[in-house]
Order: C-alpha cells, then sequence, then structure tokens
C-alpha cells in the first residue's frame, strides 16, 4: 500500500502531493492519504514524503536512518541552477546516488558543460542543513575543509545558503556559480551544488551521502552519463499528473 504523508501549511508542496495523486490515480495504484501524527510505521507499505514540514522532516530521517522501510521523498530540482523547472523523486534516499550510468539521453537537455580545471584560488565548502540533520554529521564540513586546506595549502572558504538565492545575479559576491568557478575543489553534502560544480569542471569533495562520492577530487570522467542518470528522477508536475513519472520510478 502507498500510503502519502498529508502536507497541511505549505502551498507548493501540497501541490506535489496532489499531482504525484493524480498520477497514482491514472495508473490505478491503490493508496492513501495520513496525517503524519498517525504513521504507525511498516515495512509492508511504501511511503511518499514531501519533507517540508517538522514532523514530515523527522519521519523522512527515520526511514533514512532505519533502512528497513521503502519510501519515496519529493524535493526541488537536483539541477536548482535550471530555475526549478522540474522536482526532484528518489526512492529510499535523500537523493538519487545509485548512479546507473547506462540511461538514454532522452529525459532532458545536455548541460553546457564547461572544460574541467581543478586550479583555483580556494576551497570552497557549501553548508547543507537539512543534510546535517539527516546525517547528523554535524563537523563533517569544517573538518574535510580543514583537511583539504592542509593538503592544497589553500585557505577555504564556506558559503551558507541565501534565503532566495534565486533573487541573486552574477555580480553579486556570493553568486554561487561564480564562488565555483573561482574555486579548487566544492565540499558538500549537497547533491545540487555537487552537480552544478561538476557542470562547471570543478571537483567536487563528497561524503558518503551525496551522490558523487566515488567521484571525490577526481576529474576527466564521463559527465553526461552521470546527468543523464539523475534526468530519470526528475519530473515536472505535469508528468507526475500524467501517470508518467509513477511509470519511470517503477521501470527505474
Amino acid at each position: 500500500m502507498i500510503k502519502i504523508l498529508e502536507i497541511k501549511n505549505c502551498d507548493w508542496a501540497k501541490k506535489l502531493i496532489d499531482s504525484f495523486v493524480r498520477g497514482l490515480k491514472v495508473n490505478n495504484v491503490p493508496f492513501e492519504i495520513i496525517n503524519p501524527k498517525d504513521i504507525i510505521f511498516d515495512v509492508n507499505s511504501t511511503y511518499v514524503c514531501c519533507s517540508i514540514e517538522e514532523e514530515v522532516f523527522e519521519i523522512v530521517k527515520k526511514l533514512i536512518s532505519e533502512k528497513k522501510y521503502s519510501f519515496y521523498y519529493i524535493d526541488n530540482s537536483y539541477f536548482k541552477f535550471n530555475l526549478y523547472k522540474k522536482y526532484r523523486i528518489t526512492y529510499n534516499g535523500w537523493t538519487n546516488n545509485n548512479i546507473v550510468v547506462s540511461q538514454k539521453n532522452d529525459r532532458g537537455d545536455k548541460p553546457n558543460f564547461k572544460d574541467w580545471s581543478d586550479k583555483g584560488n580556494y576551497i570552497l565548502g557549501l553548508e547543507s542543513l537539512n543534510q546535517e540533520k539527516i546525517t547528523n554529521e554535524k563537523n563533517w564540513l569544517k573538518e574535510s575543509l580543514k583537511k583539504l586546506s592542509d593538503k592544497y595549502n589553500l585557505t577555504y572558504l564556506i558559503r551558507s545558503k541565501p534565503k532566495k538565492p534565486q533573487l541573486m545575479d552574477y555580480n553579486d559576491e556570493l553568486f554561487l556559480s561564480k564562488l565555483i568557478e573561482g574555486s579548487k575543489i566544492v565540499v558538500s553534502h549537497s547533491s545540487g551544488v555537487q552537480l552544478q560544480a561538476m557542470c562547471l569542471g570543478k571537483p567536487v569533495y563528497s561524503s558518503i551521502y551525496g551522490p558523487l562520492y566515488s567521484y571525490n577530487e577526481k576529474i576527466n570522467f564521463d559527465r553526461l552519463s552521470i546527468i543523464n542518470h539523475f534526468y530519470y528522477s526528475e519530473f515536472s508536475k505535469e508528468e507526475m499528473s500524467s501517470g508518467l513519472a509513477w511509470k519511470i520510478l517503477k521501470s527505474y
């Protein structure tokens, strides 16, 4: 049985859940919508979460940490620099980490990759507060930055996430792509940041919870195959409502 955690106070998350529900109906998939306060964890159920509200976030944290329940997690696109045209749906995880490099290139446009470069004036660290809450790795970022700073003999910068990054432009000194381009390596839990750095030609340093962990400090690998993999977990609200998202998720 599919059990969908009800969203009460966030309009955009409600719309995502509504779109997902319409897709289940199209595919004749049985489901029920439950109040997060009434949840009874069951290994025979599959949960659908959009973790905006605190009580839902705590449930997602439990689902991830205990690793015995099936769930789909819906959130903003991995490709945040594409202005949220689609939304990510991941299975049994915060991010879609089990990279399949054989996916066809039919779910999105090829990014404009920049040439690889591991040259830069500093090491860039990006905070990911939700990921730190999920993993309980509160000191990972600073410890990693210190290690890499000593290794490369470079200073490091930590950028906090602005409340409204979509309102910034390239002339802003904290504009993310500008900071990434000036760095030697990007350190972050965040899947979106890691993929953006990769597209901009910069190596990344990830914890074991990030999608590019197996590519830590590497360059000159096949980026398009990785992007194609993530496109297969990116869906518009229309694709959710039509049932296409569910069909792809079940076959993927």
